[in-house]
């Protein structure tokens, strides 16, 4: 018999002012999944879900991409963030803390509830091949996660690549040419700056085997440029 998948319930949370923390800063590297009910209450603000890697020093947080767990759909807008009561929302953790917080306020008190699963979210995997059943082409193919569209990259291309320019999620990379430098995978919309969500290694042999990073990108995806790069594809949502 299998072990139970052991979670970690936060309870009687409540959010009623800017910058207020619905879920507090809590670390969450034990488990693996999280899911947040937003309760019934009315409330008019937004409430934004963050991870950290530093905290507490120096403590950056960003946005980090949920599920609406009815649809299993990102969340309209910036994906990110909610103004919402009465929903479900969930994300793969990765990350060593997370938090949500009231981005915006004019009134009222946003609850809610919040469950971590030590194991993942029993029956449920975003980040998997599947195919789609649809009657005008009968098309099969990758969803979410594991990368819809991909960019190809030439070995030594030394001018930076905007992979994406929008939020979106680093699925995997495929080394197609081996070169001497690291690749490395910005989670930005223009340059090669800010935090990094993907390192391939220098001289990384061509072997058909992908690196798999399914990391979200909350502001887009950028490959720095650099004459001794290697030739991958990336693929990515």
């Amino acid at each position: 018999m299998s072990e139970p998948n052991i979670f970690y319930n936060l309870l009687n949370l409540s959010a009623s002012h800017l910058d207020d923390l619905l879920v507090p800063i809590t670390e969450v590297n034990g488990y693996k999944w999280i899911t947040i009910g937003i309760g019934n209450d009315a409330y008019v603000g937004e409430l934004v879900f963050e991870r950290s890697i530093d905290y507490p020093d120096p403590g950056t947080w960003e946005p980090i991409l949920v599920y609406n767990m009815d649809t299993l759909s990102g969340l309209d807008g910036d994906g990110a963030s909610t103004s919402e009561s009465g929903i479900v929302v969930g994300t793969s953790i990765w990350f060593p803390y997370f938090r949500v917080r009231m981005r915006s306020y004019t009134s009222g008190t946003a609850t809610g509830t919040a469950v971590m699963y030590r194991d993942g979210l029993p029956g449920f995997n975003p980040l998997t091949f599947g195919s789609v059943a649809n009657p005008s082409n009968e098309y099969a193919g990758f969803i979410n996660n594991d990368g819809n569209k991909s960019v190809a990259i030439a070995s030594g291309h030394a001018a930076d690549t905007v992979v994406s320019a929008v939020p979106g999620m680093l699925a995997r990379v495929l080394v197609t040419s081996q070169n001497t430098h690291q690749m490395t995978v910005y989670d930005n919309n223009s340059g090669p700056s800010g935090t990094i969500i993907g390192i391939i290694p220098a001289n990384q042999p061509v072997d058909g085997k992908p690196f798999v990073f399914k990391a979200p990108a909350t502001h887009g995806i950028c490959v720095a440029g650099d004459a001794a790069n290697p030739g991958a594809t990336i693929f990515y949502t």
